[in-house]
């Protein structure tokens, strides 16, 4: 496990973290959580990483935006994040794509787990919203 706090390409969004984890990688899996999303299930990083090894090719979440975290790439894909990265090409939708990405949608009986929590108003909306969890 790694926390990526500078990236080795920086103003690139998630794309340059990725590149990072990517170049720093020792194993042919990678899998990619955002910070900002504390309430992901081992259920559904077990479930990426099935789909990447029986499809051989990169995983991504449906986000409101087409592909999103949480995600899971091959070490072999650094090349193609390198290209995206010098075309300017920043955005997970178009590295998706241009992997021919596998893009699913998390089981219904799992809500809430791709919530974001980036300031004190999604911290107290997703506490009313786990209630149980919040005690």
């Amino acid at each position: 496990m790694r926390v990526i706090r500078r990236d080795r390409v920086p103003q690139c969004g998630p794309i340059g973290g990725i590149y990072t984890g990517l170049k720093s990688a020792r194993t042919d899996f990678v899998l990619f959580l955002a910070c900002d999303m504390p309430f992901v299930s081992a259920e559904l990083i077990r479930f990426l990483f099935q789909q990447g090894q029986l499809y051989e090719r990169a995983v991504f979440v449906r986000s409101a935006g087409g592909a999103g975290f949480p995600l899971i790439l091959r070490r072999a894909h650094l090349k193609a994040v390198t290209e995206q990265i010098e075309k300017t090409q920043l955005s997970l939708k178009s590295l998706a794509k241009r992997l021919r990405a596998r893009i699913i949608q998390p089981r219904l009986g799992l809500p809430g787990q791709l919530r974001n929590i980036n300031t004190p108003a999604d911290w107290e909306e997703a506490r009313t919203f786990f209630s149980p969890l919040a005690s």
